[in-house]
């Protein structure tokens, strides 16, 4: 194991040799000591942590936002002001599957002006995302302009679409997307003289980049009270949900409208107040359940964590005004949610004592908490900061990352944790070799989940560089291993090969199974990997071409001269460029509460669901609407079935499948 050996020297060069006494000796051995402590900890976190990050040089970024694709890639945005006169909006794409140079340059989104301000980023269908932006070229007061990312690539032309025509000032806005391509916008502007009003105005963009209400945009609510912390989020049924807060009786409350597919108000014409009337509303985040169920939590004045859930008629489901979420002593506040099948997963910081700490809970649809009562402690910080990020990691858990301070080096760095469904801390709190100097206040930072297994962050790095990298726990199995992982690669399938036999030669063959029933005997071999002696452990990587397309399986068997491993089944869904309709196995299957069912379409089709038991009685629909070419993917909710055997039949005008899947 090496040693920091340069710190010993320095320090005892500071001595006469003929001076160096038993205390100076004495130091000199915590000196040692302490190298050897730092160098055993850093082996461990290269160990743990894939070495390379790519670097996006940026000069004074602000405004920086970040989406991923889902798989392996991230769309990054950013802001740039290098005058009083001067701002523009810059993007770039890293997929982290692929070699780039050491440091990567932005784009600029749009050259029709100069000026360009606040940009927000969503994710979008196909692996896509959406840009808005404010652009000052034909309006002084600002016009909201969109684009549609796809890799590289920018789709409605060189400078976006204009969504908005106004000459009213925008002082906010939000957007939200949903599976069918819809773009839900809601933004505030005010009136002339003599209302001076605060307006809610929404549009809805089509995935072409037309404008959903072409005359003008749909008027929510309008009043002389000023609309504050404006949120928009999908109803998962071709409306939307419209989040803001005013003052009522002097508090800032948190107010929701609803519009249908139509535009139309779904809940009155009156706005309906979420938070109770005792305090003031800090903050607030949200998340669809259960694909009708909307869910928020918000921080109060008194610094309580409340939440609450929200039927599709606009009814509280738990008590009016919101139930404590937090019930840990302190300060609790900024509060994230994400949801994973029909449980809410709610993270937020807590003050107390002089201490602060990273909580997490889980809660069930009726308000009862899951983990320990007052919730998981995941670390003790180190600084005042807020910046953390979470995001599921579809397994029920997740991943949390957030800033932390090193004192002794006046350093910000970053470190990342795994969370089971059960509540459990699945690695060590890793910290990465990221460094962005003593001030963690206004540093970005958000985390996703890479589709094998590991964790992806993006982090402002120093003042002109934002960094993109890949994180990987790697433990050492106590006994012999062999894993696969499986991911889509172009028009191909990239398996990747791990296992702990070394010194030994071995040979890799590869299976695959294009069937539902992973039990039925007929795996077909596609290849073999052979390998000669390695000291080290190490990953192999083979890549199969498929004639086949839907939902693929794949093990892997490992042969040397002392024994025979089976590697895990590692499912896929390959539904790249296919010519015909493909509809792949429910994921997760067998499932509990909800499941997903991706399926292709080689052109814009309208497609239509229907769910049965096992005695062909039918258990569920969905209604017949028009999805876009290419990949897509429904929704299915459980709600209460009994364990069993259930089928699905996707059906189109001259198309229809039926698959079986199971719930437990």
């Amino acid at each position: 194991m090496p040693l920091n050996i340069t710190s010993i020297l320095l320090f005892s060069s500071s001595f006469k040799s003929n001076g160096m006494n038993i205390v100076a000796a004495f130091f000199l051995f915590i000196l040692f000591f302490s190298a050897f402590s730092f160098s055993k900890t850093f082996n461990r976190i290269k160990y743990n942590l894939e070495d390379k990050a790519y670097r996006i040089r940026a000069t004074n970024p602000s405004d920086i936002s970040s989406i991923s694709d889902g798989k392996g890639g991230i769309y990054l945005f950013w802001k740039e002001s290098r005058s009083a006169m001067e701002s523009k909006v810059y993007f770039a794409y890293v997929n982290l599957n692929e070699e780039y140079p050491v440091q990567l340059i932005g784009k600029r989104i749009s050259d029709l002006s100069i000026i360009q301000k606040y940009p927000m980023s969503i994710s979008y269908i196909l692996n896509d995302a959406i840009l808005t932006w404010k652009d000052y070229s034909t309006n002084i007061a600002g016009d909201l302009f969109m684009q549609r990312i796809s890799g590289d690539e920018l789709l409605w032309g060189e400078n976006g679409i204009r969504v908005t025509a106004s000459a009213e000032h925008i002082f906010d806005y939000s957007l939200s997307s949903d599976r069918a391509g819809n773009i839900f916008a809601a933004f505030v502007t005010r009136s002339e003289y003599p209302s001076n009003n605060y307006k809610i105005l929404y549009q809805r963009i089509l995935s072409d980049g037309s404008l959903t209400y072409k005359k003008e945009p749909v008027l929510v609510e309008s009043s002389a009270r000023k609309k504050n912390k404006l949120k928009i989020i999908h109803d998962n049924n071709g409306g939307a949900y419209i989040l803001w807060t005013e003052k009522i009786n002097e508090r800032e409350s948190l107010l929701i409208k609803k519009v249908d597919p139509s535009g139309k108000s779904a809940l009155g014409k009156k706005p309906i107040r979420v938070s109770g009337s005792l305090h003031n509303t800090i903050n607030f985040c949200e998340s669809i359940i259960s694909n009708s169920l909307l869910y928020i939590a918000w921080e109060t004045d008194d610094k309580n964590i409340y939440h609450q859930l929200i039927n599709n008629k606009g009814k509280a489901i738990w008590t009016v005004g919101g139930i404590k979420a937090s019930l840990t002593k302190g300060k609790n506040k900024f509060p994230q949610t994400i949801q994973h099948d029909s449980l809410i997963t709610l993270s937020w910081l807590n003050d107390f004592d002089q201490n602060r700490k990273l909580i997490v809970q889980k809660f069930k649809t009726n308000g009862k908490e899951i983990w320990e009562r007052s919730g998981i402690q995941i670390a003790n910080l180190n600084n005042k900061f807020s910046s953390y990020s979470i995001d599921n990691d579809g397994e029920g858990g997740m991943f949390i990352s957030w800033l932390s301070t090193n004192t002794a080096y006046s350093t910000c760095g970053v470190d990342v944790q795994r969370i089971s469904n059960k509540g459990k801390l699945l690695w060590d709190s890793l910290k990465t070799n990221a460094s962005s100097y003593a001030n963690c206040e206004k540093r970005y930072l958000s985390v996703y989940a890479d589709p094998n297994d590991q964790a992806i962050i993006v982090y402002e790095n120093l003042s002109n560089e934002i960094s993109i990298a890949k994180i990987k726990k790697f433990q050492k199995p106590e006994n012999d291993f062999l894993s696969l992982s499986s991911e889509l690669s172009a028009k191909s399938v990239k398996l990747k090969m791990n296992t702990s036999i070394k010194n030994e030669r071995v040979i890799f063959i590869i299976e695959r199974l294009a069937h539902s029933d992973t039990s039925a005997n007929v795996w077909e071999c596609v290849g073999t990997v052979d390998v000669l002696p390695s000291n080290d452990f190490s990953d192999y990587e083979f890549t199969d071409h498929p004639v086949e397309f839907g939902t693929l399986y794949y093990r892997s068997i490992l042969k040397s001269n002392s024994k025979e491993l089976l590697s895990n089944i590692s499912r896929i869904d390959y539904l790249e460029a296919a010519s015909k309709i493909i509809v792949a196995q429910n994921n997760p299957n067998p499932y509990r509460d909800s499941t997903v069912i991706n399926f292709y379409l080689p052109i814009s089709s309208s497609v239509a669901f229907e769910f049965f038991d096992e005695h062909a009685g039918k258990i569920g629909e969905t209604e017949e609407k028009i999805f876009p070419a290419g990949e897509n993917s429904v929704t299915f909710y459980a709600n209460e079935l009994q364990p069993g055997i259930y089928f699905y039949k996707l059906f189109t005008k001259d198309f229809v499948e039926v698959k079986k899947m199971v719930v437990y």
